[in-house]
This record gives C-alpha cells, sequence and structure tokens, in this order.
C-alpha cells in the first residue's frame, strides 16, 4: 500500500488513478496524517457473479416454499 500527501496527489492524480485500478490501493494523507484511501473498484463480473449468487439464491428459497426477509 503506498502513502502519498494530498499536495503530491493532486500533481500525480492520473498515476494514482491508474495504479489503484490496477489493484494498488493508495492513502492519502495530510499533514503526516491518513485521511483518505483510493482502491479499486470491484470488477463488473465480480459483481456479476455476486448477482448472479442473489439471484440463484432468491430462486431456492421460491422453490422450497420458503419466502425472503
Amino acid at each position: 500500500m503506498k502513502t502519498i500527501g494530498i499536495f503530491e496527489a493532486t500533481n500525480t492524480l492520473s498515476q494514482l488513478v491508474d495504479q489503484a485500478a490496477s489493484g494498488e490501493e493508495v492513502v492519502l494523507t495530510r499533514n503526516g496524517k491518513p485521511v483518505a484511501r483510493l482502491a479499486p473498484l470491484a470488477s463488473e463480473k465480480k459483481a456479476a457473479n455476486g448477482m448472479d449468487w442473489l439471484a440463484q439464491s432468491c430462486a431456492a428459497r421460491a422453490g422450497n416454499g420458503t419466502r425472503g426477509a
């Protein structure tokens, strides 16, 4: 995990976003103290798999006569 000051981050934002997109987390600091984290989002494929799991889970519940809360 990389740590960088906000002032420097403003000058290198494109590179930091590229790093986050490739999986690296970047912690932003102000006066040496961590204040924010730049991290990659879950990939669309992972999100789609999660939605598939949810749909299958709901279908299984409907099939066995139980109702979801």
